[in-house]
């Protein structure tokens, strides 16, 4: 969705009758714990997700956190007009040492100097500082 978020809920929720408007509130909350929670299961938050895009046509992707990798995020795509919005502005490689608390020391790493039309990642030769980004000049996307 584009423009102010907040306003477009807030004019969608006054739209509607009280009832209405307290099942759609709750269905929000349910739906905010199902993808932020790390407990909860991969497949039910991802059945969400695509229910989203299902049901949302302007939306464009979902992000959630990953249930199976700590710190990770896991994205649903519409694909179809995906590439025409979005580009991949950079890529590192990391070794991640966890710290505690979810807290990491990231040291090794190297970032991609280009992307083959194939595909195909051009790694930096040498390790880069920790805080460092490499940016993609212009943002990579598929060639059609």
């Amino acid at each position: 969705m584009t423009g102010d978020a907040s306003g477009a809920i807030t004019d969608m929720l006054n739209a509607c009758d009280r009832d209405k408007a307290e099942s759609m509130v709750i269905a929000d909350a349910f739906l905010l714990e199902v993808l932020t929670n790390r407990a909860n299961d991969y497949e039910l938050s991802s059945t969400i997700a695509m229910a989203v895009l299902e049901k949302l046509p302007q939306v464009q992707a979902v992000a959630f956190p990953s249930t199976r990798a700590s710190g990770g995020l896991c994205f649903a795509v519409r694909i179809d007009e995906f590439w025409k919005t979005w580009g991949l502005s950079s890529v590192r490689r990391v070794r991640a040492t966890h710290l505690a608390m979810e807290y990491y020391r990231l040291t090794e790493g190297r970032h991609v100097e280009g992307i083959g039309n194939s595909g195909n990642l051009v790694w930096q030769g040498e390790p880069d500082r920790a805080d460092m980004v490499l940016p993609l000049e212009p943002p990579w996307t598929p060639v059609a």
